[in-house]
Parts: structure tokens; C-alpha cells; sequence
């Protein structure tokens, strides 16, 4: 199957690869949405759910995905940092992202969209984190 940039193959027939890629595991519990927690200088300063609409797979909004705040449970915010304290460089900020009963889908330390809508104090978070660096 292949959808605007996305392509369903099998494991053993991988398919002709003319271009970089990013693969990642399919689970079909993806229509119920993944968690993306945000962290800022190793401290936890919000999540949110992304859910992607009715016959899609994809959760980004520009595919119709909808992001709303979220609470995560302690067994996740444990998780995520366990997660997180194998990173062997120091870090400003780091989104992981998981996909609840199943595990990791993304680790990001780099993110065009914090989704600071969902938290409005998240960019006082990340204006914070910033003047806490220490060179």
C-alpha cells in the first residue's frame, strides 16, 4: 500500500529504496491514537494525544489528526524517562512518543511542532529551559 509518502510492506520483501526513509513498525491500535510526551532539560512539562480522523493512519493535523492535552499516567511518565536517561548527550529538549500497550514509536530531540496550543504554559517552559543552560 502506498498513501502520499507512506508505504505498507512486508518485513521480507522489502520494497526498492531510491530515497532516504524513515521505517517504523505498523500497529493497526494507531487509530486510537499515540501519546507524545515533552520534555524540557530532563524535566516533564506536558503531553498530548494525537488521534488520527476516521480511515487514516496518520496523526499529524495536516492529515486531519486532532491534538488534544493529555494527563499520562505514572507508569508512562516512568517509561518515557527511563527512556529518555539512555540519551548519551546532554539534551534541551526531547518528545517521546508512545503508542499505549505497545511501546516506543518515537524518540525526537529536534521538533518543528511543540504543540504548544495543548499547553499554554509550555513555551514559558521552554523559554525557561533555555535561560537554564549552562555553557
Amino acid at each position: 500500500m502506498q498513501d502520499q509518502g507512506v508505504e505498507k510492506f512486508n518485513r521480507n520483501q522489502l520494497p526498492h529504496l531510491t530515497e532516504e526513509v524513515i521505517v517504523q513498525q505498523f500497529y493497526p491500535e494507531i487509530v486510537n491514537g499515540e501519546i507524545s510526551l515533552f520534555y524540557f532539560n530532563k524535566k516533564f512539562a506536558y503531553a498530548c494525544r494525537k488521534t488520527p480522523k476516521k480511515g487514516e493512519i496518520r496523526v499529524q493535523e495536516e492529515f486531519g489528526g486532532k491534538i488534544t492535552a493529555y494527563q499520562p499516567t505514572q507508569d508512562e511518565l516512568k517509561w518515557a524517562e527511563d527512556i529518555l536517561n539512555y540519551l548519551p548527550y546532554r539534551w534541551l529538549y526531547a518528545r517521546v512518543d508512545i503508542l499505549p500497550g505497545k511501546g516506543l514509536m518515537e524518540l525526537e530531540c529536534i521538533e518543528p511542532s511543540l504543540y504548544f496550543d495543548v499547553s499554554p504554559n509550555g513555551v514559558h517552559q521552554m523559554a525557561d529551559a533555555i535561560s537554564n543552560i549552562s555553557v
